[in-house]
């Protein structure tokens, strides 16, 4: 097997390898992903939720005293903000067993924190890709080379050198178990041809954008944009659809699950009531069919007829409308009856949500969602969003009180974002990607150009990248860590020989596409082989 690695080549479609069986292009994800599987170091998946009330609940365990304040105030981002900054110690290759004497007070708590978990799936602290590549990288140095991995070569985009953390440590080891260690093919040239349209709305770039495509078939695109109206304007030319556009929390069936606990929670809004008893989750199951909601249709019509009849609970139209439901003889919608009747009539205390309480109200809800989803992915993306919850809760203390502001913490980490019904890329023999290191060559497109070139704040402090050093970890210097990316943005390829930038939306958001196709320009030609 051959492997085309770089840094920013997570997410490379297949496509844009060399269609040759036995290659592969990946990034340092995949790559991971790749050697767990041929070591037999794969596990299940953890949602980063999980893990962060794992965290939460350690340092409730053995509380520290550098982050004891924000963890009063705001115990869930505290917990998550430590998480990843454990998370990206471990990712340099430091050892906290190995850090000995007074540290910096940041890495001092990582450490105490590091010492009484029990990282893995079963233990305290489930993995981070961090972890992972520890284990990947523990295992090949027990093996001394004597574990057969089916790689032949991995063909570098970046000096290992120039890589951050455990990976130059990887690659070495890598190399020594027989896996050869080369780089790809790279064509050294001018820079190229850069031309750039500023347009005062989207809808002009997009029909520019549109007439550049039409006419050039094979040239590629590089949507650094939602690219929603750009589709548009290539279906009127009667050409495919690129379907990038972003995903987002604000995804009607993501709202199911907050909706929920609105209407759980005092004091009761009628009108999130009545839009949760309205809600519509699916379409029917023919044409004339009535859409299904999350709700039976018996108990939906007669809890808004008795909500419109009077705008409360509890009163002689609500009892009526139970009633009526009850001698429906439909055992489906008197249950979904009587959980709201339940939910509104003994709503949870704003000011003391208790973890076990908020999951057990969670139970109907996880059934209804399981009983109408038959499969489709948004509703089951709901309903893996309610379980992560429960299994969230079920890791706090159960009778803790939470607020408002922690609960919707918690709710927002185990949500994830819903894709959008036009995120649909249709069928084309044009090249499509959302990264410029995946840019193969030829003309190019560039959809709503950006940079991300400013300087990046360093992580550690001088001190802290001296304890780090001293126990096994290895931190690049911001200037080292941009090139680093910089050099992967050149990509496995030579880059783009014609480049045309459209830059939608004038006024104050002007388009940097010209300093951002410059830097790409002058990364292209620098990209060289090793000496």
């Amino acid at each position: 097997m051959r492997i085309e690695f770089g840094w920013s080549l997570d997410g490379a479609a297949w496509a844009d390898g060399g269609g040759a069986a036995g290659i592969a292009r990946l990034g340092p994800r995949g790559l991971v992903q790749l050697l767990q599987g041929r070591l037999g170091l794969t596990r299940p998946a953890v949602e980063p939720a999980v893990r962060v009330a794992q965290y939460l609940r350690l340092l409730e365990e053995h509380p520290q005293p550098w982050p004891a304040r924000s963890f009063a105030v705001d115990p869930w981002s505290t917990a998550a903000q430590l998480l990843r900054w454990r998370d990206a110690a471990i990712e340099t290759g430091w050892r906290p067993a190995r850090s000995e004497g007074p540290l910096p007070e940041r890495l001092a708590t990582v450490r105490e924190l590091e010492r009484v978990a029990e990282v893995g799936v079963t233990g305290t602290l489930a993995p981070s890709g961090a972890d992972d590549l520890a284990e990947v990288i523990e295992l090949l140095e027990e093996a001394g080379g004597a574990w057969p991995l089916g790689i032949e070569e991995v063909a570098l985009a970046e000096e290992p050198e120039a890589l951050p953390g455990m990976w130059p440590r990887l690659l070495g080891l890598l190399e020594a178990a027989g896996v050869r260690l080369g780089e790809p093919a790279r064509t050294v040239g001018g820079l190229p041809d850069l031309t750039v349209l500023e347009a005062l709305d989207e809808w002009t770039a997009a029909d520019a954008a549109a007439r550049f495509l039409a006419a050039d078939p094979a040239a590629a695109v590089l949507a650094s944009a939602d690219t929603d109206v750009l589709d548009r304007a290539l279906h009127r030319r009667g050409m495919p659809a690129i379907g990038a556009v972003d995903p987002s929390r604000d995804r009607a069936h993501h709202q199911v699950l907050g909706l929920f606990l609105d209407v759980a929670t005092a004091p009761v809004d009628v009108h999130q009531l009545a839009a949760l008893l309205d809600l519509r989750v699916l379409p029917g199951a023919e044409a004339e069919s009535e859409p299904v909601g999350l709700v039976p249709a018996l108990a939906r019509r007669e809890l808004l007829r008795a909500l419109g009849a009077e705008p409360g609970v509890g009163g002689p139209a609500w009892r009526s409308a139970l009633a009526r439901i009850a001698e429906g003889d439909n055992e489906r919608a008197l249950e979904a009856a009587r959980v709201i009747d339940r939910l509104v009539s003994d709503p949870l205390p704003a000011d003391a949500l208790r973890p076990r309480a908020i999951a057990q109200r969670l139970d109907w809800l996880a059934e209804r969602l399981r009983a109408v989803g038959r499969g489709d992915g948004d509703l089951l993306a709901s309903l893996t969003q309610v379980q992560v919850l429960q299994r969230v809760l079920g890791m706090l203390a159960p009778e803790a009180p939470l607020t408002r502001r922690t609960l919707q913490q918690v709710i927002d980490s185990c949500g994830g974002s819903g894709p959008s019904p036009r995120a649909v890329r249709e069928v084309s023999d044009r090249q499509v990607t959302t990264s410029p290191a995946q840019v193969r060559g030829g003309a190019v497109l560039w959809w709503g150009p950006s940079s991300d070139d400013a300087p990046r704040t360093q992580r550690w402090d001088p001190a802290e990248v001296e304890a780090l050093a001293a126990g096994g970890g290895r931190v690049l210097s911001p200037r080292s860590m941009q090139l680093c990316k910089s050099m992967a943005r050149c990509g496995v390829c030579g880059g783009p020989r014609r480049s045309s930038s459209c830059c939608p939306g004038g006024g104050s958001r002007r388009c940097r596409g010209r300093a951002a196709c410059s830097r790409i320009s002058a990364r292209v030609t620098g990209c060289g082989p090793r000496s």
